[in-house]
């Protein structure tokens, strides 16, 4: 079984092939006309192209934010099912950054999973409406 067909069994044919792009376009690897054709028939691999060459070319990239760190690796992905588990994952398992805004002793750990989706939008959520309102967007029209 070929790497690419292995990859797509698994759900990493789009991220494959984002790598592949990348060694073409900035070490200039030799790409087979399959792998090309792959490449050019996927919609979404110019725009993430494009977004990790300019970054990877910018001497001091901002550091994404999450969510802009949860949109690209959702993007990333090419079947619905890996977007759901990846989005449940990234909304439930805990981060360092989840242990230490709130600190509950080792018994009560497990809470963590509970938590932060709370967390999540106290933080994102408050921004997300404020945004809205500066913007209008919530305005009766």
């Amino acid at each position: 079984v070929g790497t690419l067909d292995r990859a797509r069994r698994l759900g990493g044919l789009r991220m494959t092939l984002l790598g592949l792009s990348l060694a073409g376009e900035l070490m200039g690897a030799p790409l087979h006309e399959d792998v090309r054709r792959q490449i050019e028939a996927d919609a979404s691999l110019p725009s993430l192209s494009a977004g990790v060459r300019a970054r990877l070319l910018t001497r001091r990239p901002a550091p994404l934010s999450l969510a802009g760190r949860a949109c690209y690796h959702l993007r990333t992905r090419e079947r619905l099912g890996d977007r759901v588990r990846y989005g449940v994952r990234f909304l439930t398992f805990p981060t360092a950054v989840d242990w230490t805004a709130v600190r509950l002793p080792e018994t009560l750990s497990g809470l963590y999973w509970i938590l932060r989706p709370f967390r999540l939008a106290g933080k994102y959520g408050w921004k997300f409406v404020r945004g809205r309102r500066s913007s209008g967007e919530d305005r009766p029209r």
